[in-house]
């Protein structure tokens, strides 16, 4: 059996990470400045 690598989303959402980053080049990229922020923690 194999498991895929899962994240959730701010609605609680889970999703394959593969599919999350297809998704994120289907939008225009996937630099750094795409990837979410956990709240409280500021942009560098």
């Amino acid at each position: 059996m194999w498991n895929a690598m899962v994240a959730a989303d701010e609605h609680g959402v889970t999703r394959a990470i593969k599919d999350n980053i297809a998704q994120g080049l289907e939008e225009g990229g996937a630099g750094p400045d795409k990837w979410p922020v956990r709240p409280g923690v500021k942009r560098s």
